[in-house]
């Protein structure tokens, strides 16, 4: 089974970057910091997992781990003077104290989430560094993980950093076509959710409440009804798509988007002819971005 593994760059400056007397320069592919005064020990940048938009104007740049479960960390680098640049994992507990961390002075190693953990950041510190080509830092899920689930949550995608919304999309078994998600602002996937993974599901989301409003978005029988658990566990609003919204809906904070058609339509004859997920092309993406233009 192939490994799930995230991709985590270096592309914005953000409160915790150091930036005095700092030359930063941000490319594609890498991102180049230059500050031969720097003090030893001091942050040179920090990634998080959970921000609060309306005081960070940032949105998490770290992936949704899972409590228990070992992952890989691999960093692609090039420092000087070699190996004058190290990183800290800061684990937290709910209230924001620090419950452990764990200092990573190679180029990877792994490391096992806690189970009290609720969020996490990344430090990368100085230790006498002149220069420094940041180009990734690669998450991957150990072989054993992805045994033990198939339950699969992405970090964001189609990032907009000042908007306070992040939209859950629950895939179903027949996954996405590219253009499925084009408009929609800040994305998670969670791809292979079962009923009996909503507990989990459910916390790991759960830490970006608290800065962000998040929509459940569903587009078939099965998505629709997760997105609507999800919302209500977390009292949040799902988003449903009308012609297959045939359950009962218990959780009042739902919303129907795109038409019921009538068997005789003609787009219920041609409508097989699509891929299922061709109903989020129906989702107002106006609202679900926060009001921001998609």
């Amino acid at each position: 089974m192939q490994k799930q593994s995230f991709t985590v760059r270096w592309t914005q400056i953000t409160p915790d970057t150091f930036m005095y007397g700092t030359h930063l320069k941000i490319d594609q592919d890498a991102t180049y910091f230059e500050n031969a005064l720097m003090p030893s020990g001091r942050v040179i940048h920090v990634w998080k997992m959970m921000t609060v938009y309306h005081t960070d104007k940032i949105i998490p740049q770290l992936p949704i781990l899972k409590q228990g479960h070992t992952y890989r960390f691999t960093f692609d680098y090039d420092v000087v003077p070699e190996g004058h640049v190290y990183f800290k994992v800061i684990f937290k507990k709910r209230n924001g104290v620090v419950l452990d961390q764990a200092i990573i002075q190679q180029k990877e190693a792994e490391i096992t989430y806690p189970e009290a953990a609720f969020s996490y950041e990344l430090q990368m510190i100085n230790a006498a560094a002149t220069s420094i080509c940041f180009r990734a830092i690669q998450i991957t899920a150990q072989a054993d993980d992805q045994v033990m689930s198939e339950l699969t949550i992405s970090t964001i995608m189609n990032e907009v950093a000042h908007t306070s919304t992040i939209n859950v999309v629950l895939v179903d078994e027949a996954g996405l076509t590219r253009d499925a998600l084009q408009g929609l602002h800040n994305v998670i996937l969670v791809e292979n959710g079962r009923y009996e993974d909503l507990k989990t599901i459910a916390h790991c989301v759960q830490p970006l409440q608290q800065g962000y409003t998040v929509n459940f978005i569903g587009y078939t029988t099965h998505t629709n009804e997760m997105a609507c658990r999800l919302a209500e566990r977390l009292g949040e609003t799902a988003w449903v798509s009308a012609d297959v919204a045939s359950f009962e809906q218990q959780h009042s904070n739902v919303y129907q988007y795109g038409g019921r058609m009538s068997s005789t339509s003609t787009h219920s004859l041609i409508s097989p002819m699509f891929h299922v997920n061709h109903r989020l092309k129906a989702l107002d993406r106006g609202r679900l971005n926060g009001g921001i233009d998609a």
